[in-house]
């Protein structure tokens, strides 16, 4: 198992050179592309090294009460704030995880987290369940510590030199990144320290100095392009591309499509959709996510969606649902 490594500040013994840089001119500092909080807090620290990291959050935010390593913070009214100059939910539109919630949350539940989010309210995620057993699901969403993709930390360094996380390799689903579908890395494989939320991704483990080239392994068999397309699917949905439709018709053309490419309309427990799904992702990913289809003589969740009984507003059975049963985001969205 890997083990968490020490939270190393960005930069080295020789970056007072860097502490050139004003403190005050960080609230002018801005935003990559679908970059994340920490990512951003990181870089800016990097900009004001000799600075500590709680004086770069309250020159960037006007407070340290922002808690930038957890996606779903209440911080997103002072990020809004610092970024756009006025508190909109742009920010989190464009670097926020809560993103993943909007395409299957019943919209008024989605705009009252959203306020609540921008107000500071502690646990502002919770607006977006209409039951709290589906709240206690929320650690199976979002990783504990970071994941990058080399390919785009290589492209990054050419294009900007340096790296920054994005929002995308932090779902847990995600086992691929959406752009190069390349295997997310998530820990050094020689000495198993994980990726630092304070720091920036790198080529190399800045505990052991391994390539994180050499752990990529390619992963073999029907699963890969399963997979592959659940990250691009989940990438749609924070980028809002895909469409938010009626449950009732939602659930009525998942149906068709199912019997279509699964050949079974039953909604029966252990239903050949169930073992579809199982067989499309594995069982270790379905377990990660706490969605195992491994239980005999329970009615699984696939089943649940398609009655229109529960499940239907979780962006992870959705998003492994639509990228099960159609080729890409683009076909679902002319489906829908």
């Amino acid at each position: 198992m890997p083990s968490h490594s020490a939270s190393a500040e960005v930069g080295d013994a020789n970056d007072e050179a860097r502490c050139s840089c004003d403190i005050g001119a960080l609230p002018h500092f801005p935003a990559l592309l679908d970059e994340t909080t920490f990512s951003y807090v990181s870089r800016a620290h990097r900009l004001a090294s000799c600075a500590t990291r709680n004086s770069v959050i309250s020159a960037l935010f006007g407070g340290q009460k922002i808690a930038v390593h957890r996606p779903l913070h209440s911080g997103f009214g002072a990020f809004s704030l610092h970024l756009y100059g006025q508190i909109s939910n742009i920010a989190l539109a464009k670097h926020g995880l809560m993103a993943l919630f909007q395409t299957f949350s019943h919209p008024d539940r989605y705009a009252k987290a959203l306020e609540q989010a921008m107000s500071g309210k502690p646990r502002a995620y919770l607006y977006l369940y209409s039951a709290q057993s589906e709240a206690a699901q929320k650690d199976a969403y979002f990783r504990a510590s970071p994941a990058l993709c080399t390919a785009c930390v290589e492209q990054d360094l050419r294009d900007f030199h340096f790296a920054y996380y994005r929002r995308q390799h932090q779902v847990l689903a995600c086992e691929y990144c959406a752009k190069h579908e390349k295997r997310l890395i998530t820990y050094c494989g020689r000495c198993s320290s994980t990726l630092s939320f304070a720091g920036l991704p790198t080529l190399h483990c800045p505990d052991c100095g391994a390539s994180y080239a050499s752990d990529e392994i390619a992963e073999r068999g029907s699963c890969r392009p399963f997979k592959v397309r659940l990250s691009q699917f989940i990438n749609s949905m924070l980028l809002g591309e895909l469409p938010s439709i009626p449950q009732s018709r939602r659930l009525e053309i998942l149906a068709e499509r199912s019997k279509k490419i699964v050949g079974s309309s039953s909604l029966a427990p252990g239903n050949a959709l169930v073992g579809y799904i199982q067989s499309a992702y594995g069982n270790e990913l379905l377990s990660q996510l706490r969605l195992s289809l491994a239980h005999q003589g329970s009615v699984e969740w696939p089943t649940k969606i398609l009655s229109g009984t529960a499940m239907l507003e979780s962006p992870t059975t959705n998003a492994l649902l639509t990228s099960a049963l159609w080729d890409s985001a683009n076909e679902y969205f002319a489906e829908m």
